[in-house]
Parts: structure tokens; C-alpha cells; sequence
């Protein structure tokens, strides 16, 4: 299997950690990090290979995980990647506007090992790249 590889979105760096280890054992992820939408932006720039899902936060510093949302649709490069929401448990305007800006699934802090790899899994299952 090719590797994927994932991009996750947070300002803290511990939920960054708790989705690498859930994940590390899935051994066809490359994962990289950004610390807002600002630097995910850059980092999307600088990864060669195209990404293939992307883990963010709502609520980040400079720029918040619905304007990343909503640059990524605006971005013919970046449209296609699956963006999958890390919300709390009474985010439900926050869920709304993320999925009409375009995101296609969410995972509810406080995060476990079995949701975050289920929704990677199925997701990347689902919007496999065409291209690829």
C-alpha cells in the first residue's frame, strides 16, 4: 500500500501527539504538523507529495481551522483533500459552518486511539484520490 499522508492542524501540540500515536501504527501515514491554519497553508506548499486528509482544529491563533477550511475549497490544488474536524462535545455551530464550508467528517475532543484511526481509515477509504 502507498503511503498517505496526513497533515493534522492543532494549536496544541498535545492533540497534535495524541492523533500521532493513535496513528503510529498505521504504518502507510506520513504525518507532518502545523500549529494553525496559517502554517498548514505553508506546510500543504512545502510537502511534495499531495496530502491525502487533513486533521483541524476550529478555535486556533492566527488563522482558525473554518478559514483553512474554506481557503483549501478555494484552491483548486487542495480542494479534493477530505478535512476532518476536531470539535468539542458542544461544537454543533461550529460543525454546521464546517460542513458547509466543505469538510466531510468530524472527531469530538476528548480523542481516543479507536475514532481517530476508525475515521482515518473509512475516510481515506472513501475519497481515495483518483489520481493516485
Amino acid at each position: 500500500m502507498e503511503t498517505k499522508h496526513l497533515l493534522i492542524v492543532d494549536d496544541s501540540k498535545m492533540v497534535r501527539k495524541i492523533i500521532a500515536i493513535s496513528l503510529k501504527d498505521e504504518k502507510q501515514f506520513t504525518l507532518h504538523e502545523a500549529g494553525s491554519g496559517l502554517e498548514a497553508l505553508d506546510k500543504l506548499m512545502e510537502i511534495e507529495a499531495p496530502v491525502d486528509l487533513i486533521f483541524t482544529d476550529i478555535n486556533m491563533p492566527n488563522m482558525d481551522g473554518l478559514e483553512l477550511i474554506r481557503r483549501c475549497q478555494e484552491d483548486e490544488k487542495y480542494q479534493g483533500i477530505p478535512i476532518i474536524v476536531i470539535t468539542t462535545e458542544d461544537g454543533a455551530k461550529d460543525r454546521q459552518r464546517a460542513l458547509e464550508l466543505g469538510a466531510v467528517g468530524f472527531v469530538s475532543k476528548p480523542l481516543d486511539r479507536a475514532s481517530i484511526v476508525d475515521i482515518t481509515l473509512s475516510t481515506l477509504k472513501k475519497y481515495a484520490r483518483r489520481d493516485s
